[in-house]
């Protein structure tokens, strides 16, 4: 019985293992959508005039500075997209694997109950 308590603790770690490092790389996904989030609000911000559009030189007419922050909103929206793609997948990854470890987690436990039933009734009685 030793056995079966140690190999469901295996499993369960393990199983928690995948699910912990499934949960950091959301967090990290969900950090990295927020940056872009923010930097998009501020982009937009910058190109509505609601923020003054940041000047490098004083040369720079400020129209090439509105094209440049307009291809950057479009690649840093591009990127949004994928963020938040990717988010999704892990929240889904994450779904499956809490649901797998509960799911061998009740097996482990059924299991465990059953081979206590059983040494219970090998047990001589006095």
């Amino acid at each position: 019985m030793a056995h079966a308590h140690a190999t469901a603790f295996a499993v369960r770690r393990a199983g928690n293992g995948r699910l912990a490092e499934c949960r950091n790389q959301l967090a990290a996904a969900e950090r990295h959508a927020a940056e872009l989030q923010e930097r998009i609000t501020g982009l937009e911000g910058m190109l509505s005039g609601e923020h003054e559009l940041p000047r490098p030189d004083a040369r720079t007419n400020p129209d090439e500075i509105r094209k440049m922050l307009t291809q950057e909103l479009a690649g840093t929206q591009r990127e949004m997209n994928a963020a938040n793609a990717e988010v999704v997948r892990l929240t889904n990854q994450e779904n499956i694997l809490a649901n797998d470890v509960s799911t061998e987690q009740a097996r482990w436990s059924d299991l465990n109950q059953h081979l206590e039933d059983l040494e219970r009734s090998l047990r001589p009685v006095k």
